[in-house]
């Protein structure tokens, strides 16, 4: 039995190459595969939340926790940008994390009037202790794609995600 994506991306119209009235056109295909995005990434995070839940995390957490592993040292409005969590609310999770030792702040040598955040050992020591569970939940969630097709798919929700924030400037 053909899958529902497959069967949406088979009847969705051709698209000709550039032009806004073809976008238009294929409306209804673009919206479905938001609709498979959203379930996908809703459906991955619902699981994941089961394994951070026994460390004491939460999804916005684990995110800030990522992204300080990958570059340490971000200002709010980086680690904003790239958790895509709303600055307000970002900086309530940063304020509880940073009471539970996980994440401490300093001001910039560059900028004083920039403040930085930076993990701790004890956040180091969670993220470590948490990003197995979390890459083999992932691992799993993609068993069913070969390796090049996992490739793809990362190369083109990087464009995606790219196209989404230029939409915003």
């Amino acid at each position: 039995m053909e899958s529902p994506t497959r069967a949406r991306r088979a009847r969705a119209p051709r698209r000709p190459a550039g032009g806004g009235a073809a976008r238009a056109e294929a409306g209804p295909a673009r919206a479905s595969l938001a609709e498979v995005i959203h379930r996908v990434s809703r459906s991955i995070t619902e699981l994941t939340l089961e394994d951070l839940r026994r460390f004491g995390m939460t999804v916005p957490r684990w995110s800030v926790l990522t992204q300080l592993a990958i570059r340490d040292g971000r200002s709010i409005g980086e680690l904003a940008r790239a958790t895509v969590i709303k600055q307000s609310s970002l900086t309530r999770v940063v304020d509880q994390m940073e009471r539970d030792g996980l994440v401490r702040r300093r001001a910039s040598r560059g900028d004083s009037r920039i403040v930085q955040v930076w993990l701790t050992k004890d956040g180091r020591a969670r993220y470590d202790d948490v990003v197995p569970l979390a890459v083999q939940r992932v691992n799993r969630a993609l068993d069913g794609l070969r390796e090049a097709e996992v490739e793809l798919l990362g190369s083109l929700l990087d464009r995606l995600l790219s196209s989404v924030r230029a939409s915003r400037r």
